[in-house]
């Protein structure tokens, strides 16, 4: 049963309402709504906003199909084509995936040297941004250093490869 008000006043912690014509289960979304985004609002004023809890990986298509335009975390292991380009951006690419990293020359500059491609090479490394399409495929610009952690080769479940020596005789 649909219960309707006409131009009733309701009070509700200090707030007044006027209804007209509204359902009461309209009437129930609408101040449950509001007071689920004064409390967002307020725990973001306060830094409190959880983190999106939900890590995905550069091989997973899907997963960052589903995500895009999203602030994300992803993990993955750049390959031997991530380098610096000659106009001083860093690009860092995987292996089985079209994901790329990118970084402004700008930031570049900024970047400690175990944070540059050339060192992060066959590293697992976890980085948080937002998922952007360039060109069709999908990117994440790199702003700051702080976006990029290098993880312990067990952290993701998939061991860092392994170099191999070989003794000279």
């Amino acid at each position: 049963m649909i219960r309707y008000f006409s131009k009733k006043q309701i009070r509700l912690d200090k707030t007044v309402m006027v209804c007209h014509k509204l359902s009461m289960k309209t009437f129930l979304c609408a101040v449950v709504g509001s007071w689920m985004l004064v409390g967002f609002l307020f725990a973001e004023s306060q830094g409190e906003v959880p983190a999106n809890p939900e890590v995905g990986s550069v091989e997973n298509a899907d997963w960052i199909k589903a995500h895009m335009d999203q602030e994300v975390t992803i993990t993955g292991v750049p390959n031997a084509k991530s380098a610096t380009s000659a106009a001083g951006h860093c690009f860092y690419n995987f292996d089985h995936s079209e994901m790329i990293l990118f970084c402004f020359k700008a930031v570049a500059e900024t970047l400690p040297a175990d944070k540059k491609p050339a060192a992060l090479m066959g590293k697992t490394i976890r980085v948080k941004g937002k998922l952007t399409l360039y060109k069709g495929k999908p990117q994440m610009v790199i702003r700051n250093a702080e976006q990029i952690e290098i993880l312990p080769s067990s952290a993701t479940g998939n061991p860092a490869p392994a170099v191999q020596k070989k003794e000279v005789e």
